[in-house]
């Protein structure tokens, strides 16, 4: 989740310029830890995931996506890493991959690896038959 959800925050951030991001989440007393470089927690990581729908409310047009994406991987979070298996999960990954793909985030290896196994140990847990 760390690694996910800093690649999306930090290419808003650069894009948005001066800080803006960055700025926004102190403003809603998001803060990165100092040991970690000023990246955020898992804590922190799911305010910031959690409030994608305050983010997009202070977002220009042509950011908007990045809110919508920290939205899809919420929905991912909440569907596939809960204490049960929403029916609609692999719905929730589609779209968060579609989002990737229409910001021009590449999939990296981190994101496959992220995704992918994760339907994996979804399907290890939760008996699912067919996961793609």
């Amino acid at each position: 989740m760390l690694g996910v959800t800093h690649h999306i925050f930090n290419k808003l951030n650069d894009l948005w310029g001066n800080n803006s991001a960055i700025k926004w989440a102190q403003g809603q007393s998001i803060v990165g830890a100092q040991y970690r470089g000023g990246g955020f927690e898992g804590n922190q990581c799911k305010q910031l995931l959690g409030k994608a729908g305050q983010l997009a409310d202070n977002l220009p047009p042509e950011l908007q996506n990045y809110a919508l994406a920290r939205e899809l991987f919420n929905s991912v979070m909440k569907s596939c890493f809960s204490e049960t298996l929403d029916p609609n999960y692999k719905k929730a990954v589609f779209n968060f991959e579609k989002a990737c793909r229409k910001l021009g985030i590449p999939l990296s290896q981190k994101f496959t690896v992220y995704l992918y196994p994760s339907l994996n140990s979804v399907k290890k847990k939760f008996g699912a038959r067919t996961l793609l």
